[in-house]
């Protein structure tokens, strides 16, 4: 199965590590993980003009999106 992140943009299930609300929940960790991955250059940023309202972890990429964390939790 896969879950879709937005736009045209899949991954598969099992490569899901967690899906983190972003919106109204300004972390210094989640900043310094995503920090750390566009260091990296493993962050694909999927929104387009406003933040992103979630950030999806698989095994090799982090993803920023617009479609909000309890839409892609209800996608699984």
């Amino acid at each position: 199965m896969y879950l879709h992140l937005g736009g045209k943009h899949i991954v598969p299930l099992k490569d899901v590590i967690v899906i983190i609300k972003l919106i109204g929940y300004n972390s210094s960790i989640n900043k310094e993980l995503i920090e750390i991955g566009k260091l990296e250059k493993k962050v694909v940023n999927l929104f387009k003009n406003n933040e992103p309202k979630s950030c999806v972890i698989t095994t090799d990429k982090i993803y920023l999106s617009s479609v909000s964390a309890a839409t892609l939790s209800r996608r699984i």
